[in-house]
């Protein structure tokens, strides 16, 4: 089975990337939340009253037709921020945000968000940097459901989804995963059991593991470099914990909150 070393699992590239003080001035409103399986965390329309910097698992954003058809426009990870959208005071939000893999994340309030980002030019211009490497993964991953085959964009996800976690096995279902590319469930277990037979993953009972990542690499299309390389491009590939930042930086807040005087 394929294995490599792996970052912690409470890393959040975005917050990480982050100097100190502005850190400081955000941490007070993260608040530590657990991301299940399944949730929606926005759907579409929803107000935006929060952002999610993901620490742990994948949350898909999906487009939807009024019959209900959906089809996954992007993926986000400890590489990013879910709920941006509310800092440009939109009527709300443009996509279902769904956790398809289990994790965690640090969410603020976007009026604390907004306000942070008032304060600092680091965070706001970062924001706007991954902002921008968004749109290019929309755009990037529309080409991809467009152009390749599934058993190829399959090959992408399961990579997109590998660099993002700290295991090399995680539950998805048939479902999610028709959902997630716009297919029925028995395409799925045809670009899924295409993989398996090449010996690059196992799927069974609803858990998919990694078993050959640079066949999978071969396998895939070029989407897949194209993304990372987008995202990589302004975020540090070595960060610490962001749950650990966000720690220290709320315990200087209570601090400094002791010291001045009454």
């Amino acid at each position: 089975m394929f294995a490599r070393p792996r970052p912690d699992a409470g890393e959040n590239r975005l917050l990480a990337a982050l100097p100190p003080a502005v850190m400081k001035r955000l941490a007070s409103g993260l608040e530590e939340v657990r991301l299940d399986e399944g949730r929606t965390l926005l759907d579409i329309d929803d107000r935006v009253g929060h952002a999610w910097f993901i620490t742990g698992g994948v949350v898909s954003l999906l487009s939807a037709t009024e019959d209900g058809d959906t089809i996954e426009v992007a993926m986000v990870g400890r590489e990013g921020v879910v709920g941006l959208s509310g800092l440009a005071r939109t009527d709300g939000s443009l996509f279902r945000a769904y956790v398809q893999i289990k994790g965690g994340a640090l969410r603020v309030s976007t009026e604390a968000l907004r306000a942070a980002c008032r304060q600092g030019g680091e965070l706001r211009e970062l924001l706007f940097d991954y902002s921008q490497a968004m749109t290019s993964q929309v755009a990037q991953t529309m080409t991809c459901h467009l152009f390749h085959r599934l058993e190829r964009r399959l090959a992408r996800w399961l990579l997109m989804s590998h660099d993002r976690i700290s295991s090399d096995t995680f539950v998805l279902t048939h479902e999610s995963l028709a959902q997630t590319f716009g297919v029925s469930r028995s395409g799925v277990s045809s670009a899924a059991g295409a993989l398996q037979k090449k010996d690059l993953v196992r799927y069974a009972r609803g858990r998919i593991t990694i078993r050959d990542r640079k066949g999978l690499e071969d396998a895939a299309c070029e989407c897949y470099q194209a993304i990372s390389r987008e995202m990589n491009r302004f975020l540090p590939p070595e960060v610490v914990s962001a749950t650990d930042r966000v720690s220290r930086s709320q315990s200087q807040v209570l601090t400094d909150k002791s010291s001045d005087p009454e």
